[in-house]
């Protein structure tokens, strides 16, 4: 094959190449994404210095991101708040609460608020 050919080839496969990928992300743009939607767990409560530290865990099952992310616990008439930067599509992010009460008996978890990046 002469060089020709050879440069004619390559350029025709590197258009198709790039106009699938134009073609992808104009789809991806366009498409309906769901919004963020979030499941919130505890993981595990030490005991820090005579306070207790809550481990949990937020995963967005939703295929939009979220930022700032604030995630709120309640025991008995106590509450703590921590604010999670970004948490990606189909994603998971890590924090703690921490809590004068021992929330090991129960405590309720969710998701206060986030912004859209």
């Amino acid at each position: 094959m002469d060089a020709r050919r050879f440069e004619t080839a390559a350029g025709a496969v590197s258009a198709a190449m790039v106009a699938a990928l134009l073609g992808y992300l104009a789809w991806r743009g366009l498409a309906e994404t769901d919004p963020p939607a979030f499941a919130v767990t505890a993981e595990r409560v030490e005991r820090i210095q005579g306070r207790h530290h809550l481990a949990f865990r937020v995963a967005n099952t939703g295929d939009a991101a979220a930022a700032e992310v604030v995630v709120r616990g309640r025991v008995g008439g106590e509450t703590s708040e921590a604010t999670l930067d970004f948490v990606p599509p189909h994603g998971s992010r890590r924090g703690v609460l921490i809590f004068d009460a021992d929330p090991s008996a129960g405590v309720d978890l969710g998701v206060r608020s986030y912004l859209d990046p």
